[in-house]
């Protein structure tokens, strides 16, 4: 693909980006993106051309670091405390060992 076709579409996902954004805070929803996989396989970058041109009043990136003993045992506490408010589009970078 020619790199001026790739920047157009580019553009108009990230108009829709945008658009999502504006109609989760606008409604009250909650979005939970998760980008997961080995390290160094990508899921910074790709979560950094998510939100690029996005208001970060609105989005949080969470990441996580090797589970504890406890986290293992209950793994969800691990995650409702991240979870998403109302209005609001939480991304999690999460290593394959989540």
């Amino acid at each position: 693909m020619p790199h001026s076709k790739y920047k157009k579409i580019e553009k108009q996902l990230q108009i829709e980006l945008l658009k999502l954004q504006n109609h989760v805070k606008e409604k009250s929803l909650k979005v939970l993106f998760i980008f997961e996989g080995r390290d160094a396989a990508g899921k910074s970058a790709n979560i950094e051309a998510f939100t690029e041109n996005l208001n970060p009043k609105h989005y949080r990136v969470e990441t996580f670091d090797i589970p504890t003993d406890e986290e293992k045992q209950n793994w969800f506490k691990r995650y409702i405390k991240v979870l998403p408010k109302e209005g609001e589009i939480v991304f999690f970078d999460r290593s394959w060992y989540n």
